[in-house]
């Protein structure tokens, strides 16, 4: 790599005395910007349309790209004004829905162009507007070190490109995730050659990008440069139904090679990391290892950040899940720290309940970054709209003589509310778990619209059953593959392998939806940020 010229142009107090000497008032924040860039000497085409996305300066004789974007019309007022999104900025607005819809269209647009620019060979700088009246001198001094240098180092990752590894990949439900809103996944790895066989029937990726690997034998030259890593690393220690070996524990121990991956990755680490598992981790060894594990973060030079989402706000499943957002200090921090969240401001929150805020609060040796996220949505489907859209010939019926048999192990309770809904005339939807206590099988039925949190079928007690009844009947069945594809958010997922192998892969997955609203929620707005205030060059 070629070394850079040393600088030859005004120092930072020449540069001081002229933006001194700028008169701006009146005046737009572009010709205040222009003027300020003619004082410094630094010659710019103005409106170039004929570029990508129509920036508002273009350098003369430099692919060097400026735009200067007003905090409304591209999304980051709601951030300024401390709300918890873009959706809290318009809610006494009439025409909400348009409004929102517009700004989101503005930033998809901004990423986009951003990247079509910095593949073509162009050097892009974008400054929010409120930032620009703050600090016209660094965005000068940005400017002009760009067009004295010759070279530029090429970058680690590019925030324009919204690229993922996906550790613990399973079936790729994180990645039907993340590609709802425009991330792409560049890297997966697991150790389960039958998920990766789902995975490969979903994808059809040509470029290989799956690993099949234990994790430990990843080399970080494997994995390439990305802005996201996700890790969905095995529950099976931390939950509360297991035997609580915590992260020292055969499976979930598989924790640490995350972390070996990231520190061998040494300058290359990705800057943002979504991590999620079961709510035990929180409480597993009274919160020694949930707390171990974001000090490992900040070890590495990552801030933390915890939060809980029930997939039952998306589908009807209730599915609790805990997740570790953390972002470099060294690469996000030298951005806007707008959007952080003072830990004496939070209160308790459908995604910050009680539990979540007491480790936050009581660890303030931790290097938190707290971000704004909204309460998630109200669901509108029920578990009756998945099992009654699901073909008879698929359904397989069991027996009245089975039926009956089970409906005999039940409690009193949850005899009464299968009895309850025999009763009614119209047909209606329950879920039923079958558990073994003490060797002996105990069925528990939820009437709530809801199916119980899906699990891997080991053992044979794990997989759920679909209860219909009405008019004096009742009909009882095994859940399916398609119905577990529906709670898990992926409908349309290819269901080419057996039965056990697609519950057992659709039982250990995250429910896409959950991730594909924490990507527009929590990273949008960060992606947003780190487009903004830095020269973003492409890796040509």
């Amino acid at each position: 790599m070629m070394e850079k010229k040393k600088k030859s142009g005004r120092n930072s107090e020449q540069i001081s005395q002229i933006m001194r000497n700028v008169h701006s008032s009146g005046t737009k924040p572009e010709n205040s910007f222009l003027t300020a860039l003619q004082s410094a000497g630094i010659s710019v085409d103005v409106s170039r349309h004929d570029v990508t996305g129509k920036p508002d300066f273009v350098l003369n004789g430099k692919h060097i790209a400026v735009f200067i974007d007003g905090d409304f019309w591209h999304g980051r007022q709601w951030l300024i004004r401390g709300l918890t999104c873009l959706e809290a900025q318009f809610q006494e607005s009439k025409n909400s829905a348009y409004w929102v819809q517009k700004i989101r269209r503005t930033i998809s647009r901004d990423i986009a162009y951003t990247a079509q620019l910095t593949d073509s060979g162009w050097k892009v700088l974008r400054i929010w507007e409120s930032d620009l009246k703050k600090n016209v001198e660094s965005y000068i001094s940005i400017l002009q070190s760009a067009v004295e240098d010759t070279a530029v180092s090429a970058p680690q990752f590019q925030p324009e490109k919204k690229t993922a590894a996906e550790f613990f990949a399973g079936i790729g439900l994180m990645r039907a995730g993340l590609e709802q809103v425009g991330w792409k996944v560049v890297f997966a790895n697991d150790i389960d050659i039958h998920k990766q066989n789902m995975y490969i029937d979903q994808f059809s990726d040509d470029n290989n990008l799956f690993v099949l690997d234990d994790i430990y034998h990843l080399r970080s030259e494997q994995i390439p440069n990305t802005l996201l890593a996700t890790a969905s690393f095995p529950c099976n220690d931390l939950s509360l139904a297991g035997k609580r070996a915590g992260l020292g524990g055969q499976h979930s121990s598989a924790f640490w090679g995350f972390i070996h991956i990231l520190s061998d990755m040494a300058e290359r680490r990705p800057a943002l990391l979504l991590i999620e598992n079961v709510p035990g981790f929180l409480t597993s060894h009274n919160g020694e290892d949930f707390i171990t594990a974001l000090q490992a973060l900040n070890d590495l030079g990552y801030s933390t950040d915890a939060f809980m989402v029930n997939a039952s706000h998306f589908t009807p499943q209730s599915r609790l899940r805990l997740f570790i957002a953390a972002t470099r200090d060294d690469y996000v921090h030298t951005h806007s720290a707008q959007g952080s969240i003072s830990i004496d401001a939070l209160q308790p929150s459908a995604v910050r309940p009680t539990a979540v805020l007491q480790h936050i609060r009581s660890n303030p040796q931790i290097h938190w970054r707290i971000q704004p996220l909204p309460d998630p949505p109200l669901r509108s489907q029920t578990l009756a709209d998945i099992a009654a859209e699901t073909p008879e010939n698929e359904a397989h019926w069991w027996s009245s003589a089975r039926a009956q048999k089970l409906l005999d192990s039940m409690q009193p309770r949850s005899r009464s509310e299968a009895d309850a809904m025999a009763a009614r005339p119209e047909w209606s939807y329950a879920a039923i778990f079958l558990r073994t206590r003490e060797g002996k099988p105990h069925a528990e039925i939820r009437t709530d619209g809801l199916a119980g949190c899906l699990r891997t079928p080991r053992g044979g007690s794990a997989r759920q059953i679909i209860m219909k009844a009405g008019s004096g009947n009742i009909y009882m069945r095994l859940l399916t593959p398609l119905e577990a594809a529906k709670l898990q958010g992926v409908g349309g997922y290819r269901l080419n392998q057996s039965n056990h192998r697609l519950l057992f892969g659709f039982g250990d997955a995250v429910c896409a939806p959950v991730i594909t609203w924490i990507a527009q929620y929590y990273f949008e707005p960060l992606v947003q940020e780190l487009i903004h205030g830095k020269l973003l060059i492409g890796c040509y």
